[in-house]
């Protein structure tokens, strides 16, 4: 996406669906000089087949982005104000670090840019059809800060599709992490090849086994 003068920061969640664990957001700002930045690599991180392959483009990203956050909100934070609520909090936080980061980066500094038109030219880019207006503050005053809600934005606009990388693969290494950890979890719920969403396996656990403190009260099955 290319609009003269604007920031870009892309926005994107992982776990949304599932019956189990956090919910998980990123936001990206990517460089603007094609040089510097491979944006071929990038797409919808539901269509990497490969998780050695999303891993790689996942690092990608990291060391060459220009900022980037990753942010969750735990089952507790997702029952406690539902997934919707719950993934806005999580959306805001890593938007919130990531214009941070812009804001004290040493280079805006030194080229003593205006703070407030910085913050006037950023749009956040949000993968889906709702994104919570957003307000920064600087200086005692509140900020506004312009969103564009884009449905399939993971595949339409490269900002977003970094953002998904990003999320998914935390989310997935939260997973992992845990199931090491908790061995009894993949015994039971086959955690490791659903990622907490309701498979067949994993509601044969649940059934066999009843929910554990890290499910989703508000997201209990019917008649389970």
């Amino acid at each position: 996406m290319e609009e003269k003068g604007k920031i870009f920061i892309g926005v994107d969640e992982a776990g949304r669906g599932p019956l189990f664990g956090s919910v998980y957001t990123s936001a990206v700002i990517l460089p603007e000089n094609e040089e510097y930045f491979d944006r071929s690599l990038l797409k919808d991180s539901k269509k990497f087949t490969s998780e050695k392959k999303i891993n790689q483009v996942s690092d990608y990203i990291i060391e060459n982005c220009n900022h980037y956050s990753i942010d969750f909100s735990s089952e507790k934070v997702i029952d406690k104000y539902n997934i919707l609520q719950a993934t806005q909090r999580s959306m805001h936080k890593s938007v919130y670090n990531v214009i941070e980061q812009l804001m004290n980066n040493t280079d805006n500094e030194e080229r003593a840019i205006d703070k407030i038109q910085l913050l006037k030219s950023i749009l956040i880019l949000v993968d889906g059809n709702y994104f919570k207006p957003f307000t920064y503050l600087y200086k005692d005053n509140l900020y506004g800060i312009q969103h564009e809600c884009i449905v399939k934005g993971d595949s339409l606009h490269k900002e977003i599709s970094a953002a998904s990388i990003l999320a998914k693969v935390s989310r997935d290494k939260y997973i992992k992490d845990f199931v090491i950890g908790n061995p009894e979890y993949q015994e039971r719920y086959k955690l490791l090849s659903n990622k907490g969403y309701g498979t067949k396996a994993h509601v044969e656990g649940i059934k066999q086994y009843g929910y554990s403190e890290f499910h989703r009260k508000s997201f209990k099955l019917k008649n389970i």
